[in-house]
């Protein structure tokens, strides 16, 4: 790391962390609800053309082929509108408290995730995926207790601007770029052998997805906490940010990567289980969150030997848990694909009532086709 600047540091107090802490953990769990309901309604969409097949007595197409749209579910736009007003509460939650504490609090989501899952789509959670839940909480409360109130100076812009030289920050968006696309180029490889009838595990794929989607998503928490910064000097130091160009080089370095995380995590709902999928793509959402921000912030120059041994143990518990978040194999009877699709569309008329199946298994929802079609 590089060595501590010899300026004074930022430093957070109690109110403003306390603030930060409530605002993230609410914008959390709205954002996972919203990422919930989002699925649910598009996966509505697709047992409606799933069940006009059926109806004419055509077999149904394979469910990654279908093309839906999701705005013709309300379902989906109430959880797209929640999942804005979450995204909005974790911004403004960047200028009361350092990233990497608010990133490790997005482990929360986890929690609302399996409750989503059991009480209202029906989902089987067993007591793996309980503890897996509790380790998670654990694990959270550890990061937020042992993470740093300080970081580099940055009262003024040109501070901000100071920690773009940042030779260890240079090289973590080096990897990022080049890590990033190779994982992609795999990512790419192993899809076109699948499409040729090669077996490729989904797990393998999901986490490919999810790991390529956060390097390059984590960034945009990078824009949003400096926007949220260079706000806080308008507000309280009075300084004229508004004609500043690094003001609208960090918005649009935002938008942009805040868009290409919502898309990829939009198709992710489609692709994948989403008890499984939104687990992994928000656990390394906060990996990269956490390295992102205590890079360029300087947060980790700030950490002493103690808080260290409290923080990692912290994020390993964290990620412990959500490894054993994974969803039981609904394919491990031998079925695949149109098989399950027919079973559950079965289902799923005599169990309209009460929204699952005589299993427990959730007949009524499908999450998305792409963790079917192995």
């Amino acid at each position: 790391m590089t060595p501590v600047p010899t300026a004074a540091p930022t430093t957070t107090s109690d109110e403003s962390r306390i603030i930060g802490i409530c605002l993230g953990l609410a914008g959390s769990i709205a954002i996972n609800t919203g990422n919930n309901l989002q699925s649910y309604g598009m996966n509505k969409l697709e047992m409606k053309v799933l069940e006009e097949y059926m109806q004419k007595g055509q077999a149904p197409p394979p469910t990654h082929t279908i093309k839906i749209k999701p705005r013709e579910s309300w379902t989906w736009i109430i959880g797209t509108c929640i999942f804005v007003s979450g995204s909005l509460m974790n911004f403004a939650s960047f200028g009361f408290a350092p990233q990497m504490l608010l990133a490790s609090l997005e482990s929360v989501q986890f929690v609302t995730n399996v409750f989503f899952g059991r009480y209202f789509m029906g989902r089987t959670i067993t007591w793996t995926m309980y503890f897996g839940t509790l380790l998670t909480v654990m694990g959270t409360v550890l990061t937020v207790e042992f993470s740093t109130d300080h970081s580099a100076p940055k009262g003024t812009v040109e501070d901000l601007i100071d920690l773009w030289s940042n030779w260890v920050w240079l090289a973590y968006l080096g990897f990022v770029v080049v890590g990033g696309l190779s994982i992609n180029a795999f990512y790419k490889l192993k899809k076109q052998k699948q499409k040729l009838g090669e077996v490729v595990n989904p797990s393998l794929l999901a986490l490919l997805y999810a790991v390529y989607s956060a390097l390059f998503g984590t960034l945009s928490v990078v824009f949003a906490k400096i926007l949220a910064v260079l706000v806080s000097v308008w507000l309280n130091n009075k300084v004229n940010i508004w004609t500043d160009w690094f003001l609208y080089v960090s918005l649009l370095g935002w938008l942009v990567l805040m868009s290409v995380w919502l898309f990829r995590l939009n198709s992710a709902l489609s692709m994948f289980d989403p008890i499984f999928a939104i687990p992994l793509l928000q656990a390394n959402f906060i990996f990269f969150a956490i390295v992102s921000g205590g890079i360029y912030f300087q947060e980790f120059n700030y950490m002493s030997t103690f808080k260290w041994f409290g923080f990692i143990p912290g994020v390993i518990i964290i990620f412990v848990g959500i490894s054993l978040l994974s969803p039981p194999d609904e394919g491990s009877d031998g079925r695949h694909g149109d098989e399950l699709v027919k079973d559950r569309l079965n289902v799923q008329g005599s169990n309209c009532s009460n929204g699952s199946s005589s299993d427990g298994s959730n007949a009524s929802s499908t999450w998305g086709g792409g963790w079917d079609e192995e």
